[in-house]
Protein backbone atom coordinates (compact mmCIF):
# COMPACT_ATOMS: atom_id res chain seq x y z
CA UNK A 1 0.00 0.00 0.00
CA UNK A 2 1.34 3.41 -0.87
CA UNK A 3 -0.06 5.16 2.20
CA UNK A 4 1.58 3.07 4.90
CA UNK A 5 4.62 1.02 5.64
CA UNK A 6 4.52 -2.59 6.76
CA UNK A 7 5.22 -1.69 10.40
CA UNK A 8 2.20 0.63 10.52
CA UNK A 9 -0.08 -1.97 8.96
CA UNK A 10 1.21 -4.68 11.29
CA UNK A 11 0.67 -2.49 14.35
CA UNK A 12 -2.89 -1.57 13.34
CA UNK A 13 -3.71 -5.15 12.42
CA UNK A 14 -2.31 -6.52 15.68
CA UNK A 15 -4.28 -3.97 17.71
CA UNK A 16 -7.47 -4.74 15.81
CA UNK A 17 -7.02 -8.46 16.32
CA UNK A 18 -6.25 -7.95 20.00
CA UNK A 19 -9.40 -5.88 20.42
CA UNK A 20 -11.58 -8.38 18.54
CA UNK A 21 -10.28 -11.16 20.76
CA UNK A 22 -10.95 -9.03 23.84
CA UNK A 23 -14.47 -8.18 22.62
CA UNK A 24 -15.24 -11.85 21.99
CA UNK A 25 -13.92 -12.83 25.42
CA UNK A 26 -15.55 -12.60 28.83
CA UNK A 27 -13.44 -9.62 29.94
CA UNK A 28 -15.32 -7.18 27.75
CA UNK A 29 -18.76 -7.93 29.21
CA UNK A 30 -18.01 -6.31 32.53
CA UNK A 31 -15.64 -3.66 31.25
CA UNK A 32 -16.24 -0.02 31.99
CA UNK A 33 -16.93 2.54 29.29
CA UNK A 34 -13.46 4.00 29.83
CA UNK A 35 -11.86 0.69 28.83
CA UNK A 36 -13.78 0.62 25.54
CA UNK A 37 -12.89 4.24 24.91
CA UNK A 38 -9.20 3.62 25.69
CA UNK A 39 -9.04 0.72 23.26
CA UNK A 40 -10.84 2.65 20.52
CA UNK A 41 -8.54 5.63 21.00
CA UNK A 42 -5.49 3.38 20.74
CA UNK A 43 -6.74 1.90 17.50
CA UNK A 44 -7.60 5.32 16.06
CA UNK A 45 -4.12 6.59 16.98
CA UNK A 46 -2.56 3.64 15.16
CA UNK A 47 -4.40 4.33 11.90
CA UNK A 48 -4.50 8.14 12.07
CA UNK A 49 -1.19 8.69 10.18
CA UNK A 50 -2.38 6.40 7.39
CA UNK A 51 -5.77 8.13 7.15
CA UNK A 52 -4.05 11.54 7.12
CA UNK A 53 -1.83 10.52 4.19
CA UNK A 54 -4.85 9.22 2.27
CA UNK A 55 -6.69 12.49 2.85
CA UNK A 56 -3.65 14.51 1.76
CA UNK A 57 -3.35 12.39 -1.37
CA UNK A 58 -7.01 12.96 -2.21
CA UNK A 59 -6.72 16.73 -1.66
CA UNK A 60 -3.48 17.11 -3.63
CA UNK A 61 -5.03 17.53 -7.13
CA UNK A 62 -7.26 20.39 -5.95
CA UNK A 63 -4.33 22.07 -4.19
CA UNK A 64 -2.16 21.73 -7.28
CA UNK A 65 -4.93 23.14 -9.47
CA UNK A 66 -5.40 26.09 -7.10
CA UNK A 67 -1.67 26.80 -7.11
CA UNK A 68 -1.51 26.67 -10.89
CA UNK A 69 -4.47 29.08 -11.14
CA UNK A 70 -2.82 31.52 -8.74
CA UNK A 71 0.44 31.37 -10.69
CA UNK A 72 -1.40 32.01 -13.95
CA UNK A 73 -3.22 34.95 -12.36
CA UNK A 74 0.07 36.35 -11.10
CA UNK A 75 1.67 35.99 -14.54
CA UNK A 76 -1.32 37.75 -16.09
CA UNK A 77 -0.96 40.65 -13.65
CA UNK A 78 2.76 40.94 -14.36
CA UNK A 79 2.10 41.05 -18.11
CA UNK A 80 -0.56 43.72 -17.56
CA UNK A 81 1.90 45.69 -15.46
CA UNK A 82 4.49 45.53 -18.25
CA UNK A 83 2.00 46.61 -20.93
CA UNK A 84 -0.16 49.21 -19.22
CA UNK A 85 2.14 50.79 -16.67
CA UNK A 86 5.16 51.76 -18.70
CA UNK A 87 6.20 54.40 -16.16
CA UNK A 88 7.06 51.66 -13.64
CA UNK A 89 10.79 51.03 -13.85
CA UNK A 90 12.34 47.57 -14.01
CA UNK A 91 13.68 48.03 -10.48
CA UNK A 92 10.17 48.69 -9.16
CA UNK A 93 8.73 45.65 -10.89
Amino acid sequence: MKFSVAAEREKASALAEEHVTWLDGDDSFGAAYEEFKKRLTGLKNAVRPIIRRIEEYNKRPAALNSTMNKLADYASKVMKLNKTMSWVTDEQK
